[in-house]
């Protein structure tokens, strides 16, 4: 299937991810895993096998099938406990906890008994081969084949009825998928937003549709789940023909299924819907599905916050004596404690503390009143000013992308480069002896770890350029909402119980405020405000005010 543009590359790339999860979950192995080994010795210290050959031994034994198989192990388990009860062995359970957290996924041992002689843990073994977890097992003494039988000689009774499970399912579920493959719904399920048409095919389910396009747009633009969730309940969404509440869970799997963005995910299969499926209609792009990705990653962005903002900090001074004057903390909530805020002048020195006549403070709400009164004073947008702005910001974000993308590829190079020491050191481990096995471990680990930190670090980047892609591409950059944007202010600084908000919006249009017989003399604007306003007069000299 070729998909050229960029993003759909990426959302592919998401349902891939997805649908190798889903196999590994029924226990089935993706082709071309690439086997990850680890080499676990142990010999007990109590008992009737503690005369079984020794953990050097049985670790020579083991790089012997290291070097004839040309395997390269990243890791030597030593350990000296029994297996005969659950539970004591330490090393075993950090080599169980790698494999779960991916350093590796293949195991060798001399035999299959040093793994386990108690059947939680051989239950273990087994439950990590069946999910995937681990892809290979190798042994000195025994031969062990990666398939059912070869799973059950390892002692679990259960694989025998598995292997019938998995077979009868394969056989039942061919011809789903083949419906799947040809964009249709093999179960009839339709998706929210859609209704399934006599030919199985996934169609708009009217003005629900339209309904979750605008939950998306909602969501792209960071709005929380429940007030999406509670926009969808005031305008009657609806699924199946029934009113029906979008959870924050159901949203949430909504906002994470590629479906919306033209990629069914049937069990494993992909199907590119507008491939197979000429009149189907995704909600989303596959640049928004994966800016949504971004967004959603960040999970503070879709919870409710509490963030204490103490309005007009460091902007206001006092008239009389030039010092910044001490917002104090509202009595009350909500938008009211803009009313209560305290404003006063610190300096003892100062002429209004000096003179009981003088009206040195000032209640919060006369400067808020007067932030209001000048944002609905009729300001006008300087078009030109904003195209210039908008060509200006054009090429600043093209820049931007071109220096995460510059990062990306150096954070790539460094990874290759550690992966070369990586495997210099594991080449190194399958002939180390003593001591120095468990310091080459040591340094592998490091390595590991330094990897995973510039791979994280790629990540970042990555959705950095997603971030700037949308940017770039959405319409929020039009004039018309530029525009809107500028004439909204003053509601929004005057119902936004948003303190946080109202604090960004309020310091993005003023710089200071000066205060002087308890009401403002003089304010001046934050310039990169009156690049693209035009202010009308009267309020231009008000601002000039003694």
């Amino acid at each position: 299937m070729a998909i050229k543009d960029e993003y759909r590359q990426q959302l592919y790339e998401y349902a891939s991810l997805l649908a190798e999860n889903k196999l590994r979950e029924k226990g089935k192995i993706v082709d071309g895993t690439k086997p990850v080994y680890s080499i676990y010795a142990r010999k007990s210290t109590k008992g009737k096998d503690r005369q079984e050959r020794s953990i050097n031994d049985q670790i020579a034994d083991c790089q012997r099938v290291v070097k004839d198989l040309h395997i390269t192990p990243v890791k030597i388990f030593k350990e000296e406990e029994s297996a005969k009860t659950s539970g004591k062995r330490d090393k075993f359970s950090e080599m169980i906890e790698d494999i779960k957290n991916g350093k590796y996924n293949s195991i060798i041992a001399w035999h299959p008994d040093r793994l386990a002689r108690n059947m939680k843990e051989a239950g273990e073994i087994i439950d990590l081969l069946d999910k995937g977890k681990i892809v290979d097992l190798k042994f000195a003494t025994y031969t062990f084949i990666r398939d059912a039988n070869g799973i059950m000689t390892l002692g679990i009774q259960f694989v025998l009825a598995k292997q019938y499970s998995d077979n009868l399912s394969a056989s039942s579920s061919r011809g789903s998928k083949n419906i799947a493959k040809e964009g249709k719904s093999p179960s009839k399920k339709p998706k929210y937003g859609y209704l399934i048409n006599p030919a199985r095919f996934f169609r708009p389910d009217g003005n629900n549709y339209d309904l979750l396009i605008q939950a998306f747009r909602m969501a792209l633009d960071r709005i929380g789940l429940e007030q999406i969730s509670d926009f969808l309940k005031v305008n009657d969404f609806h699924f199946r023909g029934k009113p029906t509440k979008m959870s924050k869970q159901k949203l949430s799997s909504v906002f994470n299924d590629p479906f919306y963005a033209g990629i069914y995910l049937y069990g494993s299969e992909i199907v590119e819907l507008t491939s197979v499926d000429n009149l189907f209609k995704p909600m989303v792009t596959p640049l928004d599905f994966m800016e949504l990705r971004r967004v959603t990653n960040n999970a503070y962005t879709f919870k409710k916050r509490r963030i204490k903002v103490l309005l007009f900090s460091k902007m206001v001074t006092c008239g009389y004596c030039g010092n910044l004057m001490s917002p104090g903390l509202p009595t009350s909530s909500g938008k009211s404690k803009n009313r209560y805020l305290d404003i006063r002048c610190n300096n003892s020195e100062c002429e209004g503390k000096l003179d009981r006549s003088i009206k040195r403070g000032v209640r919060g709400k006369v400067i808020f009143d007067h932030i209001v009164d000048f944002l609905s004073s009729g300001l006008e947008v300087d078009k030109e000013a904003y195209e210039n702005y908008r060509e200006e910001a054009k090429v600043v974000l093209a820049n931007k992308r071109g220096e995460y993308i510059g990062l990306i590829k150096s954070l790539n190079r460094q990874i290759q480069n550690t992966n070369s020491a990586m495997e210099i050191k594991s080449q190194s481990l399958a002939n180390a002896k003593g001591k120095l096995i468990d310091e080459l471990n040591s340094q592998i680990e490091e390595l590991r770890q330094e990897r995973d930190q510039l791979e994280q670090k790629i990540k970042d980047m990555k959705e950095a350029v997603t971030a700037i892609d949308h940017n770039i591409d959405s319409e929020l950059m039009s004039y018309e909402n530029f525009l809107n944007f500028f004439k909204n202010l003053a509601v929004l600084v005057k119902n936004s119980d948003n303190q946080l908000l109202v604090d960004k919006v309020i310091r993005m249009v003023f710089l200071n405020f000066e205060v002087k017989g308890g009401k403002v003399s003089k304010y001046s604007l934050n310039p990169d405000f009156e690049r693209y306003v035009k202010i009308p007069s009267v309020l231009v000299s008000r601002g000039a005010e003694n």
